[in-house]
């Protein structure tokens, strides 16, 4: 689980795709996401003020949230804690990938096309997500976890994917919500019979 402080700026975040073919590398990509979305500043304010807030109203001067299917939620002190793990097998949480190009926009609550679990035209089979394991750098006062999920291709053909995004299950009632979605700098193809690697860095430089 991740906790933020409402002190701290978001924290940065980096991401790494490794696109390779019976352990070759076909290629890859290192890059700064940019793209926390709303889901997540809202539920930032609600873990730290422990806010009730109901509604169907999304967007500025809103603290409403909103699941993949649009569905509206109401953030509260105990929703407010997530954590970005997944199964085998499911394409609904954790770090999830996307053929979309539509620009970012910080009221995205889904990836424009996502990728689902499987091994038909334009899926991949999905591998099992740990959570995080946070680690302390004391020189530079930085708390950093890498999220990593494996991606398989069995579809018979090359996958291109351009987006991607982070997605959290809430502690008390599983609501999946974006937190997090970036179109890659240019696309990136997984081979037929290819593995996809994508890794979040996600980094906080405390004041003390």
């Amino acid at each position: 689980m991740l906790s933020l402080l409402s002190t701290t700026p978001p924290p940065s975040v980096f991401i790494d795709i490794l696109s390779t073919l019976n352990g070759g590398i076909l290629d890859e990509r290192h890059e700064p996401a940019h793209s926390w979305v709303r889901n997540f500043y809202n539920l930032r304010l609600a873990q730290t003020l422990g806010i009730f807030n109901s509604g169907s109203t999304w967007g500025a001067g809103y603290l409403s949230l909103r699941s993949p299917d649009g569905t509206y939620r109401s953030p509260n002190q105990y929703d407010a804690h997530y954590f970005i793990a997944a199964a085998i097998n499911t394409s609904v949480d954790g770090i999830l990938c996307g053929r979309g190009s539509d620009a970012v926009s910080v009221d995205d609550y889904a990836l424009q096309t996502p990728i689902t679990h499987g091994t038909g035209t334009n899926q991949l089979s999905h591998r099992a997500q740990a959570a995080a394991s946070p680690s302390y750098t004391s020189g530079t006062k930085t708390w950093s976890a890498v999220l990593t999920r494996l991606f398989d291709n069995l579809s018979g053909s090359t996958i291109t994917v351009t987006e991607c995004g982070l997605f959290a299950s809430t502690y008390t009632s599983a609501w999946k919500l974006l937190l997090c979605r970036d179109i890659l700098s240019s696309s990136i193809d997984v081979a037929n019979k290819g593995v996809l690697s994508v890794s979040y860095t996600i980094s906080a430089v405390f004041p003390d």
